[in-house]
């Protein structure tokens, strides 16, 4: 039998037999999800909102099989994770990333002081925050830590990559550990054992050059150790150059090769984020989007390893045709149409292998079906007897949509149809809203 141990300032303790746990991810094919925000930039609302979603959905006829929500501050608020509890009521498994430090005034210390304890109280708060939505969630607490810019990255505090490592480490004991391991560790309180939860290890794409928007830093001196880690991730955007979904991973658009570097741990890997812009934001010869959506359609079931794709399918009112990845961002009139671009990534959505067992539901209407009976065809039955509402919170200037969770019994009254979707009649003839072409 193998032990499990805890290393604490030189000293190794013995905790008890390790286990092996449930990882989360399919047996077979991978998840389909994304971050979802049709209408404003991240920083102004929370990806994931229940309206996004269910038109999104509609124009897909399928279910996500995760949704993406990014979560700031510390100690979380609980409101901040209404968007995530609706996610889990909806039988989804929520990719949750802790934006930390952002939102916070700037601190070059932030990940020193994580690792010596200053901030285990918050962190333990947020810890049983999640653990209460009582469903699984894939968490990433430091997200693109490879990155100098966010003040997670190394060059902040010394270059020291063993300052990430204590810090993971503590946060990972904060949510797990057990009493010993608390008290080792000198973490005060009662431990959470947020046992619903799992860790996703994701750095940014280390970039050797400026082929694709990056950084240079690598970011395997990083890896706080395989019992650390439940998933290992990867964030890749396309914004100087398009380049096809495997060369946003490989060398030389890359430093590093991650997917030949970290598939043989036997871990489930992800594409946490990943985004292209219309072909008018790049050169000459780049490809269209529904070409790229349709490479990588095929690319992802050559690399069995990765279990869920991720899109960061999020707009920019203020410049659509810049810094907007949203799946049907206006684009030309010919192959970079929003149509068919959204027609192609429908195509990847539906692929059989982004439908394992028991994920991504379809709702097979009919051709001819408007988009907005699909919508509310698709709300009702994502909803399954359950009472969505919707409202509007302020937090930290940010506008949140969140849903509270009615707890009608299943087989209730229908759900009440709380927001509408707006469309044009020939938006209800092609599914696609009528604010793009």
């Amino acid at each position: 039998m193998i032990s499990g141990l805890l290393v604490v300032l030189g000293f190794v303790l013995v905790t008890g037999p390790a286990t092996i746990r449930d990882d989360f991810s399919p047996k077979t094919g991978a998840w389909f999800g994304g971050a979802v925000n049709l209408d404003s930039e991240r920083d102004n609302e929370a990806s994931g909102n229940p309206r996004d979603v269910v038109t999104r959905q509609s124009q897909l006829c399928r279910k996500f099989d995760n949704l993406h929500y990014y979560l700031y501050g510390l100690a979380v608020p609980d409101v901040q994770l209404e968007n995530v509890r609706w996610a889990i009521d909806e039988n989804e498994t929520p990719l949750v990333t802790l934006s930390w430090p952002q939102r916070m005034p700037s601190n070059p210390d932030f990940i020193p002081q994580v690792a010596s304890g200053n901030y285990d109280q918050e962190i333990a708060i947020t810890a049983a925050r999640i653990k209460a939505l009582d469903g699984r969630v894939i968490l990433r607490p430091f997200w693109e830590f490879n990155h100098a810019d966010n003040g997670l990255g190394a060059a902040n505090y010394g270059g020291d990559h063993g300052q990430f490592i204590k810090a993971w480490q503590r946060t990972h004991a904060i949510f797990f550990g057990d009493a010993a391991t608390w008290r080792a560790m000198n973490i005060r309180g009662s431990p959470v054992d947020a046992a619903n939860v799992r860790f996703s290890w994701t750095p940014g794409a280390a970039r050797p050059n400026i082929i694709v928007d990056g950084v240079s830093e690598d970011y395997r001196p990083y890896y706080p150790g395989d019992q650390y880690v439940d998933w290992i991730g990867i964030d890749s955007y396309t914004s100087n150059r398009m380049v096809y979904l495997r060369d946003v991973f490989l060398p030389p658009t890359q430093l590093v090769d991650w997917y030949a570097t970290y598939a043989p741990r036997g871990k489930p890997m992800t594409v946490s984020e990943i985004g292209i812009q219309p072909q008018s934001s790049y050169p000459n010869r780049s490809p269209s989007r529904a070409e790229w959506y349709g490479n990588a359609q095929a690319a992802l079931k050559e690399l069995p390893m990765i279990k869920l794709f991720s899109y960061f399918d999020v707009s920019n009112d203020r410049n659509p045709l810049r810094e907007s990845y949203q799946v049907d961002a206006p684009g030309g009139a010919g192959d970079d149409s929003a149509g068919r671009a959204l027609a192609a990534y429908s195509a990847l959505a539906n692929d059989p292998h982004f439908r394992p067992a028991g994920g991504g539901s379809g709702c097979d209407p009919a051709p001819d079906q408007p988009a907005t009976a699909r919508t509310s065809s698709a709300l009702a039955t994502a909803t399954r007897g359950r009472r969505v509402q919707s409202r509007w919170a302020a937090i930290d200037g940010m506008r949140l949509t969140s849903s509270a969770r009615g707890r009608s019994e299943r087989g209730g009254s229908p759900p009440a149809i709380r927001f509408a979707i707006p469309s044009s009649p020939a938006a209800a003839a092609t599914g696609i809203p009528s604010n793009i072409n």
